[in-house]
């Protein structure tokens, strides 16, 4: 992901995805009190901006030049809430 272009593709295709397990999860949290439904959604889509900002920013942020175990972890989280 060199250029925002191909970013841009990868992002729209994951905020697709994420409204698509969203939907899911609101089907199967419908016996769910209101308010464990603000705190899983909240928690659902705050790890899903977190993906996604992290996405958009990198063809900004040149993270070839973060140390590697950061730059895995970080690459890792964000990919396992988008896979998860």
């Amino acid at each position: 992901m060199r250029n925002f272009g191909g970013s841009l593709l990868f992002l729209v295709i994951m905020l697709l995805v994420n409204f698509y397990v969203f939907q899911g999860l609101k089907t199967v949290g419908t016996s769910w009190s209101g308010r464990t439904k603000l705190m899983i959604y909240g928690l659902y889509w705050l790890g899903s901006a977190f993906s996604l900002a992290f996405f958009a920013a990198m063809p900004f942020i040149k993270v070839e030049q973060w140390q590697k175990p950061i730059r895995t972890y970080l690459f890792a989280t964000a990919i396992g809430f988008v896979m998860a």
